[in-house]
């Protein structure tokens, strides 16, 4: 895919961006020094706490540090949507076919728009949990969504009956939930609370436990589906080998031997990107 983007380039965007004070270390700001200079100085002066590209790189959408979303077509270098919202913007999402546009907020509340080449069309605003959103996720065929919350729950939903509210599965944890990914064949779901990262099958059944001292963060695959990676508290990062730690599993909650383990200085999104999507 095309948002896979030029890999070794990008390393060296990464590492100049760590280093520009126009964008703060909170930004997940890969990937900008790949856009048109107009776009990019744009972008920059926004002072963006997120950055989201669309998988073919068709769009890019970016939140400000007053949480307002604007969304550019990243080749016409034009603003699709321009949106506010009262409660803050926990995590911002395209579907893989681009179709989509999801945005989660602190309220509990996930809002999805239609997009088309020239104009966002609000679509709707969809409610299931009952505290706020932290992160979201699609199949990677697109047919399924996942939302995480703090109210201890991942709710999977089908993507053509999500506009009706109806979801397929509940993941229940005890502690609030602030990641949540499919790996990469769509047959599990990993999530990340305040103990562990947990796997799950699509089954709902519970098919792995790792144990973490501190709240995950972030739960991602590199690009080859090779590698799967957490980060918890603030810099701390873990990477084990995929599907082999399924095959390793004792299935109780424990430790497992870890492929690469490092802490940083830099936010732990930053570290993530370079640990997994370089290697």
């Amino acid at each position: 895919m095309q948002n896979q983007l030029r890999q070794s380039q990008l390393l060296q965007n990464l590492q100049a961006e760590l280093t520009q004070p126009a964008i703060p270390e909170t930004t997940l700001a890969f990937g900008l020094a790949s856009l048109p200079d107009d776009l990019a100085a744009l972008l920059s002066q926004e002072q963006p706490r997120l950055i989201t590209f669309s998988p073919y790189n068709t769009f890019v959408a970016i939140v400000n540090q007053e949480y307002d979303l604007r969304v550019w077509h990243v080749q016409n270098q034009r603003q699709v949507l321009a949106w506010g919202v009262e409660s803050n913007i926990a995590d911002v999402g395209f579907s893989p076919d681009e179709t989509l546009l999801t945005v989660a907020t602190r309220d509990s509340v996930l809002h999805i728009w239609r997009t088309a080449m020239d104009e966002y069309t609000a679509k709707m605003a969809l409610e299931g949990h009952t505290q706020g959103l932290t992160d979201t996720a699609f199949s990677p065929d697109g047919t399924l969504f996942a939302t995480a919350s703090e109210d201890g729950t991942v709710r999977l939903w089908n993507l053509s009956d999500i506009l009706k509210g109806q979801q397929v599965m509940l993941l229940q944890h005890r502690q609030p939930v602030r990641a949540v990914t499919f790996s990469p064949d769509g047959q599990y779901v990993l999530t990340g609370d305040d103990q562990a990262l947990r796997v799950w099958s699509m089954a709902g059944q519970k098919s792995l436990c790792l144990s973490h001292d501190e709240p995950l963060r972030l739960v991602m695959f590199n690009n080859d589906g090779t590698q799967v990676g957490s980060v918890s508290g603030e810099t701390l990062v873990r990477v084990w080998p995929w599907p082999r730690l399924l095959e390793e599993s004792s299935g109780a909650c424990g430790r497992m031997p870890i492929e690469l383990v490092y802490a940083t200085a830099h936010t732990p999104t930053y570290v993530v990107y370079s640990a997994l999507i370089f290697t």
